[in-house]
């Protein structure tokens, strides 16, 4: 993760702009907002963390009692080798920025994104969410600024 000048502290969490999510939501106005904000971002010296939504073969996390991810287990999608997990190449990972692979709704649970954010000292994020209601939850949020070493 590059070192920060201006905020030594923040990131941009970039939330679930993965191609399947928002060509099938149809707004392309969220991709420019969110291409604003990254761009902003990288201006400021501030690390963008990309995060996305995606299983590993035969979807052992998936499990049955989760409506959800069942569903899509059963359907075959979402698997991390899908076309539709790769992030939009509107707002795609610039070499070096990190992408974290969530396996539940919440970016922190199932995945390492509070070791990245811990081992990159960044104490609070920002957040741009493709879908609100799931991406860039109270939960999540909550989680993401009171992240500490």
């Amino acid at each position: 993760m590059p070192e920060t000048s201006s905020h030594p502290s923040t990131a941009l969490l970039v939330m679930d702009f993965q191609r399947g999510i928002v060509e099938r939501r149809g707004d392309a106005g969220v991709l420019d907002r969110a291409a604003e904000a990254i761009a902003a971002a990288r201006a400021n010296a501030i690390p963008v963390v990309f995060v996305r939504v995606a299983f590993r073969a035969g979807y052992p996390e998936v499990a049955a009692g989760n409506p959800r991810f069942a569903a899509l287990r059963e359907a075959g999608g979402m698997a991390e080798t899908d076309a539709a997990t790769a992030i939009h190449p509107a707002v795609a990972p610039r070499d070096g920025e990190t992408v974290v692979v969530k396996r539940r709704v919440s970016a922190f649970a199932g995945s390492d994104l509070d070791v990245v954010l811990r081992a990159g000292g960044l104490a609070r994020s920002s957040c741009a969410g493709s879908r609100r209601a799931a991406s860039c939850s109270p939960p999540s949020a909550r989680r993401s600024t009171s992240t500490t070493a």
